[in-house]
């Protein structure tokens, strides 16, 4: 019963993508991945979770993905990790 909820979800977070201030590139680069996950046969709720997370990252590396170099994406990174929204850290895999 809740598959429906997630397509429902999925279809208005997409709508939204539009309004996202992240580049015109980087939106289209989300719709074309999240149409790659559907194809592939991931579900709902991970294609959820890939947006929002996509979001996050586009706004703050504040390029293009398909611009961004391993040094920008280690600094997006090592910066994840350093804040709260980090929840594994080393201690937690001893």
């Amino acid at each position: 019963m809740t598959v429906g909820i997630y397509k429902l979800n999925v279809s208005s977070r997409l709508e939204s993508v539009e309004d996202f201030s992240i580049s015109e590139r980087n939106k289209e680069l989300i719709v074309d991945f999240v149409d790659y996950c559907f194809s592939e046969g991931l579900g709902e709720h991970r294609i959820l979770k890939y947006i929002t997370t996509l979001k996050y990252i586009a706004l703050s590396l504040q390029i293009d993905f398909k611009d961004a170099t391993e040094k920008d994406i280690r600094r997006y990174v090592s910066s994840l990790e350093k804040s709260d929204l980090s929840q594994w850290t080393k201690h937690d895999y001893k």
